[in-house]
């Protein structure tokens, strides 16, 4: 049996084989297959961070944050300079509704590496908690790294909008909105882009051209929550105040998280309107 043939390999090959094995059986619609192929690798190389970083993966990919969250600390028992195990591990806290645990995580990572993702999770959730100027001031680092994508631009423009800073938030707008159309020339029907677009043109008073985006993110992403938050956003800057009371109410309906509609400031005038989902 070839899946049984571990023995006949190195090292480098066991983890390669294991995850490209465990690929195959994921597309096979064969998902404990690929479970037993990737604890398999573990099992004959215990101490090689990969399998483990690896089934990490699986499971994250598999909604599993729990068992997820196991694996990348183990990895970071092995390796514990790995910023990219700190940063998954974050991922996973997030995930799990742990935020101190998710911003522990990512400084530990930062103070192994200056890494670009690890900055831009921050800031979100820097700006969960309210602390927007923090939230900025980390956006700005992640683009130093990188300037090419729009969502940590359109960030750092709601950071500093938040904070009071709305001349500088405009060009961080502008910015944001250049990348984020020279984006959508190559995934016209991306939900999650014309969501964030259409918050952006909503910022810069841009209200036609928001709505467009916004109907065009629902039409095809009806049920998503983080689509409908944007939606009452978009509407709720355009004037269309019963729509903006609608989509945040159908967020809350598909699992958008209360307590960051209570974070965010823009939300909580809608929020306080809504009546009590049945």
């Amino acid at each position: 049996n070839k899946d049984d043939r571990y023995f006949l390999l190195n090292d480098r090959d066991i983890r390669t084989y294991a995850a490209q094995l465990a690929g195959r059986q994921t597309v096979q619609g064969r998902p404990e297959d690929a479970e037993a192929s990737l604890q398999k690798a573990i099992a004959l190389r215990p101490t090689y961070w990969e399998g483990h970083n690896n089934l990490g993966t699986f499971y994250y990919r598999r909604a599993k944050y729990t068992e997820a969250a196991a694996q990348f600390r183990r990895v970071i028992e092995l390796t514990p300079d790995n910023a990219s195990a700190y940063i998954n591990l974050g991922v996973m806290l997030n995930n799990l509704k742990d935020p101190a645990g998710a911003i522990e995580a990512y400084e530990k990572a930062l103070s192994i590496a200056p890494h670009y993702a690890a900055y831009s999770n921050l800031a979100v959730l820097y700006y969960n908690q309210s602390d927007f100027a923090k939230s900025a001031e980390t956006y700005e680092k992640a683009l130093k790294i990188n300037d090419r994508d729009y969502r940590p631009w359109g960030g750092l423009a709601t950071a500093l909008s938040a904070a009071g800073d709305t001349a500088k938030a405009r060009p961080a707008y502008e910015k944001a909105i250049q990348l984020a159309e020279e984006a959508l020339t190559k995934n016209p029907t991306d939900a999650t882009l014309l969501g964030y677009l259409a918050t952006y043109y909503a910022k810069l008073g841009n209200h036609a051209k928001a709505l467009d985006r916004i109907q065009t993110a629902l039409a095809l992403a009806p049920e998503d929550p983080s689509i409908n938050y944007k939606a009452a956003l978009v509407q709720q800057a355009a004037g269309h105040r019963p729509s903006a009371a609608r989509s945040l109410q159908n967020a809350l309906k598909h699992g958008y998280p209360r307590a960051t509609l209570n974070s965010d400031p823009e939300a909580r005038a809608i929020l306080a309107n809504l009546k009590p989902i049945p």
